[in-house]
């Protein structure tokens, strides 16, 4: 009788220890899957950043472009304005006669 309770302590135990390795076996495979979804998340997150960065470096570049040439407007403008402050001054002075040197001349009286 007593081999054959040692029989059954024995298939008790071995059942035990399959039920526990068929749930530790569910774990891993939870766990792997849980794992190999975050891997394809981070994957993703990691393609979007670096999309992400190429439009904002594209932009970057767009912008520096547009801001060159509205400095090289802008100071194209600029050599204009002086050119025909120079243009008016030098032609308005060679037509008028020297400036009186005060009010009081008798310049106005003639």
């Amino acid at each position: 009788m007593k081999t054959k309770e040692l029989s059954k302590q024995v298939s008790k135990v071995k059942d035990k220890a399959v039920s526990k390795e068929s749930s530790l076996q569910t774990k891993i495979l939870k766990l792997e899957a849980e794992k190999n979804r975050r891997a394809n998340e981070l994957k993703q997150i990691k393609q979007s950043k670096q999309s992400a960065e190429k439009k904002f470096e594209v932009r970057l570049k767009d912008l520096q472009v547009s801001l060159d040439q509205s400095e090289s407007h802008k100071q194209s403008i600029q050599n204009y304005v002086d050119f025909l402050k120079i243009s008016y001054a030098t032609m308005f002075e060679e037509g008028l006669p020297p400036a009186p040197s005060s009010f009081g001349s008798s310049y106005f009286l003639k």
